[in-house]
Parts: C-alpha cells; sequence; structure tokens
C-alpha cells in the first residue's frame, strides 16, 4: 500500500518498528500482516502495548507510531 509507509530496523537485538499513515484517510492495520507479537512500548508516548495477531493498530490522518521491542511486559 503506497499510503502506508512501514519500516523494520533491527541492530543486534534491538528491534524498533516505524509505522506511517502516509494518508489524508484512517486506516486500520491488522498486526497480522506486520508479523509482529509481543510487548512493545511507543517510543513518543510511552504507552505499552501487547501486541498479538488479533490486534488492530488504528491511526488518523498522517499519523505515525515508533514501536520498541520490549523483553518483556512492563509487569513481568
Amino acid at each position: 500500500d503506497l499510503a502506508t509507509g512501514r519500516g523494520l530496523r533491527r541492530p543486534g537485538d534491538d528491534h524498533l518498528v516505524v509505522i506511517l499513515n502516509l494518508s489524508a484517510h484512517p486506516l486500520a492495520l491488522p498486526v497480522s500482516e506486520l508479523l509482529l507479537q509481543g510487548p512493545y512500548r511507543e517510543a513518543f508516548t510511552g504507552q505499552w502495548m501487547n501486541l498479538s495477531k488479533f490486534t488492530t493498530l488504528t491511526f488518523q490522518p498522517w499519523q505515525y507510531m515508533v514501536l520498541e521491542k520490549q523483553s518483556r511486559s512492563p509487569a513481568g
């Protein structure tokens, strides 16, 4: 999809995912399409999320998200 920029960077054990909605329309993106699972923290807001194949991320027009893979959830 040309309207969605998706990038993945994996230096060493780090796992950083950047998702961009590069359109003027809302976007619902199933995590199963991204092949991501487990605990992630949004880099700018600090919000934790546990992604599974059943999770759908929603984006407003022009919204972006930078996710950092975490070795465990904040409770664990």
